[in-house]
């Protein structure tokens, strides 16, 4: 490479085009590269940008500048970097304390943090995902979004007078409720038809076939896609030509699979000249890396010994995203082999080692590539690894509930055709449908729900039509609450228009709360009309507050109240005091009446010198029988 082209593609990194993103300035802000955004918000940053805009280079160009700048002057505040993906939500451990510990630095440096005298440099908030479970064990007790609670430390750093440069993906900032409330928030901007012709000076025949060719001008506007194309398309520029016409996904797949086999070939062309054997094929590289990659999707806890999912879930050690341990491996390796591949495969550049010892693939996107791919192609082959599917959640696969994580609009046509050909598997397709929430797939599953013979089919069809929360599912959700024979069908049809909150919905959800022979029908009708929150239903919800229905723990009298408090008119809520009261008259009332049984029980033994306390070994059985009551009884009689 030239020095010209050197510094040209140094200058290219440096070129940051930005635009605030903040709402109370007059117009929007254009900065020519980090630093002078860095400047003009006083050193308060939030980098937003597309997967793959080139966020973490960014971040690590101007992290350079500040240690140039902190080795100058010691007087500066001093750069502490970290990768959010490591930070325990569940800990909530305080930046000042977690940044040290996380970086192997001396404990003086969390004073400086403390005493707001750090740049703090926080690389991937959307990496902490956007739900964990409040108990992991109990997951039906709801879930909280760890990247606030990540906020909420940044925003105590803030306070304390620290500096902080954080960067996340635009789109996964935008679905976070309260926003951070720093000085700046900038958006990387594609790159120019300059800066792209720049960079792809040292390969000519790659540079004319973009320059010429506006689709493939578009497509190379993402750093990372330019750098891939760069490299794997060097010695196949014809290939280059289908690019354009592709679907966004297969275009994705096409650039990432092209790139893989270039780096392959490459290191086994180093090899042959130096007399090694590749240790490992292709396919199998795609095969090890595929499964390791939906693992990482997915998520969760490790367990190194159970295929029990619920083990899975519930023990081990959390899987971080985009960071892989050797046990990752274990599932298609051998222990031998493992050492062997991860030796080698970081010279294909499709993970990299690092420091700690753990890996990281080189981009999510080629994480999401690689499980895609592989998720795909098991499902297509209409059979199952059983080392593949360790991991199992409801009964789903591991490849189709990494595959409901990407959300990969491929996959929701795939699994609304495998609905519509009554594929054995099409509970498992519902499931994963409601969980993406593409409204694509409601027709379908609105179909399914009223023409399928199965019943627990048409349950998971109400479920998944109230998880994707579109109206036009409201007339078949209605009709299937009132005609249809199967009370558990029946109950999901309420829940799931109590979810989406029309309000067409009202009058079948009063008429089913007074009709409905089923005790758990009536339950989720009550729930349903107080999510709705029409003053309407408050007379029949105030009736259903003497309604004795039952199941388990939930009692329509509860349902109806909750609701009524929901709704929160006057009359509602002196509904709601009432109910109260009496509820915890009864409660006293039976309480009392309990503590009277169980000591007049007691003193009844006690005269007869027969013991309460449980036989050995019985498992809490007392010596106290039916036929020792019976004989009390007549005793008592006597």
């Amino acid at each position: 490479m030239s020095a010209e082209n050197r510094d040209a593609k140094k200058q290219l990194k440096r070129r940051v085009r930005a635009r605030t993103l903040r709402q109370d300035t007059a117009d929007d802000q254009e900065f020519s590269n980090i630093n002078e955004a860095w400047e003009h918000y006083n050193g308060q940053l939030l980098l937003l940008g597309e997967p793959g805009a080139g966020k973490t280079t960014t971040l690590l160009y101007h992290a350079q500048t500040l240690i140039e700048n902190y080795l100058k002057n010691i007087n500066q505040p001093l750069p502490v970097f970290a990768t959010i993906a490591y930070w325990d939500s569940y800990a909530e451990i305080p930046l000042h304390e977690w940044l040290p510990e996380h970086n192997d630095l001396p404990a003086d440096v969390g004073d400086l943090i403390r005493n707001g005298r750090a740049v703090l440099i926080l690389d991937g908030l959307d990496e902490l995902g956007d739900s964990k479970p409040i108990n992991p064990k109990k997951p039906e007790e709801g879930t909280f979004d760890p990247r606030q609670r990540f906020m909420a430390q940044v925003q105590g750093a803030i306070r304390d007078g620290n500096q902080v440069l954080i960067t996340c993906r635009v789109k996964d900032y935008n679905s976070i409720g309260d926003k951070l409330d720093i000085r700046g928030a900038i958006e990387l901007q594609p790159l120019t038809d300059e800066q792209i012709e720049t960079y792809l000076g040292d390969v000519p025949t790659v540079q004319a076939a973009v320059m010429n060719d506006h689709g493939l001008l578009d497509i190379c506007r993402s750093p990372l896609l330019l750098s891939l194309i760069a490299f794997g398309y060097r010695d196949a520029t014809d290939d280059l030509k289908a690019l354009p016409s592709m679907t966004e996904g297969d275009l994705r797949d096409a650039i990432f699979g092209q790139y893989m086999q270039a780096s392959y070939n490459f290191e086994a062309s180093r090899r042959e000249l130096i007399g090694e054997e590749m240790p490992f094929t292709l396919e199998q590289v795609l095969d090890v890396l595929g499964h390791a990659a939906m693992i990482n999707v997915v998520g969760g806890e490790r367990d190194d010994n159970s295929p029990d999912p619920e083990f899975f879930l519930s023990f081990g050690s959390e899987i971080i995203e985009n960071r892989l341990i050797h046990h990752d491996f274990t599932h298609k390796l051998l222990d031998p082999q493992i050492d062997t591949f991860l030796n080698f495969i970081p010279r294909l550049n499709a993970i990299e080692r690092l420091p700690d010892g753990e890996y990281r693939f080189l981009h999510l996107l080629i994480r999401d590539y690689l499980a895609y791919t592989y998720a795909m192609s098991c499902i297509n082959r209409d059979k199952h690894d059983e080392r593949a599917t360790l991991f199992t959640f409801d009964d789903m696969s591991l490849q189709m509930w990494a595959l409901t994580h990407l959300k990969d609009v491929r996959y929701v046509d795939f699994a609304i055709n495998r609905i519509i050909d009554k594929d054995e598997r099409r509970a498992h397709y519902i499931v994963s449908l409601g969980k993406i929430g593409d409204p694509q797939a409601v027709p379908s599953l609105i179909d399914r729900l009223q023409n399928d013979s199965n019943a627990s089919i048409r349950s998971g069809c109400a479920r998944a039509l109230g998880q994707i929360d579109d109206p036009q599912a409201v007339p078949s959700l209605i009709d299937r609450l009132q005609n249809d024979s199967n009370a558990i069908i029946r109950s999901g049809c309420a829940r799931a228009l109590g979810q989406i909150g029309d309000s067409q919905a009202i009058s079948i959800l009063i008429d089913r709360l007074q009709n409905d022979s089923h005790s758990r029908v009536r339950i989720e009708c009550a729930k349903a009309l107080g999510q709705i929150g029409d003053a309407q239903a408050v007379s029949v919800l105030i009736i259903a507050q003497k309604d004795t229905g039952r199941v388990v723990e939930d009692s329509v009298a509860e349902s109806a109240t909750k609701a009524l408090e929901k709704i929160g008119t006057a009359e509602a809520l002196e509904a709601v005091a009432e109910w109260r009261k009496q509820e915890k008259e009864r409660k006293t009332q039976q309480k009392s009446q309990s503590s009277f049984e169980d000591d007049n029980w007691r003193s009844r033994l006690k005269r007869r010198n027969v013991s309460d306390k449980p036989i050995p070994g019985s498992r809490g059985r007392t010596p106290v029988s039916k036929d020792f009551w019976d004989d009390l009884d007549e005793d008592d009689k006597a």
